[in-house]
């Protein structure tokens, strides 16, 4: 089953005070990139707190917003959690740090930060196939996502009195839990493998009031280096800035046989998969001796 490839993930949190919390140093790799971030926080107040942005490398050459991914924002009410899901297709590699800014201030003792996943082999026209949330009282927080076998999906799930027992996806991988916080909170998030048709994302809570989003994303396999070939080409010998075609590009020679020539053979990558490694090499048969085998020239 093909999936998109995890290259590295994060964490960034805390229950300090302040407007903003930082992911830091997250690797960003391979090929048809997407960068994936999982936000949640305490909702104090009237519960009009949200997150004004997600940005990567803050204040750098590569700063980049990225974008609110539709309809997996949602919120309990008042003095509750909130989560949401953010990303940016084909981001810069490097390493990098990201930043999560609040509406407005977190008070001392309440969590707020979040979870920031690189990912290789997504669509890079559709990443994200389909979203969704749930908010409410329950054990079980879950929702359903419509999937094929080649997604793969990510949750976020915040309880305000959660604090060790929020975990999960249950069917899936924990990639991380903020454990016991002074405050309660609760936060954790991981990934999970999609199912044909539709898959459930579920987190195992207390029976407190609780958010949770999930999203699924599409898989799509890098391509394979295409080859430009210059076919051949016969020279007159000599040095190799100084000698002169003998033919045209492959034809081949009628000079006599005991005269030496050179051949040239150009091979180069030419499609979007820079950066992946390829090795050539040449290889002969003398159908003089009536061999039918080509063999490497070294």
């Amino acid at each position: 089953m093909p999936l998109s490839t995890i290259e590295d993930s994060k964490i960034g949190g805390s229950e300090n005070s302040g407007t903003s919390e930082t992911i830091s140093g997250i690797v960003i790799s391979g090929l048809n990139r997407y960068l994936l971030v999982g936000a949640g926080m305490l909702n104090t107040g009237d519960g009009t707190k949200t997150f004004t942005s997600v940005v990567l490398d803050p204040g750098g050459g590569d700063e980049t917003t990225l974008a609110a991914i539709v309809d997996t924002d949602a919120i309990v009410g008042p003095d509750d959690g909130r989560v949401g899901f953010y990303g940016l297709a084909n981001p810069p590699t490097g390493t990098f740090d990201i930043l999560i800014t609040f509406s407005g201030s977190k008070a001392s003792g309440e969590w707020g930060g979040g979870i920031a996943w690189a990912l290789s082999e997504v669509n890079q026209s559709t990443p994200v196939s389909d979203g969704n949330a749930f908010t409410g009282t329950t054990a079980t927080p879950n929702a359903d996502l419509t999937t094929d076998v080649n997604d793969y999906c990510f949750g976020v799930c915040f309880e305000e009195t959660g604090g060790t027992t929020v975990a999960g996806p249950t069917a899936g991988t924990e990639d991380f839990d903020n454990d016991a916080t002074s405050s309660g909170d609760g936060f954790a998030g991981g990934h999970q493998a999609g199912s044909a048709t539709t898959t459930n994302i579920a987190f195992a809570a207390i029976n407190d009031k609780v958010v949770m989003s999930c999203i699924a994303i599409n898989y799509e396999a890098s391509a394979v280096a295409a080859l430009d070939q210059d076919h051949f080409r016969w020279y007159d010998d000599g040095s190799e800035s100084g000698s002169v075609a003998a033919a045209a590009e492959d034809a081949t020679l009628t000079d006599a046989k005991e005269v030496t020539k050179q051949l040239r053979v150009t091979v180069e990558e030419t499609d979007d998969a820079a950066g992946v490694a390829a090795t050539y090499q040449l290889e002969v048969k003398d159908a003089r001796d009536g061999d039918a085998t080509y063999r490497k020239v070294t």
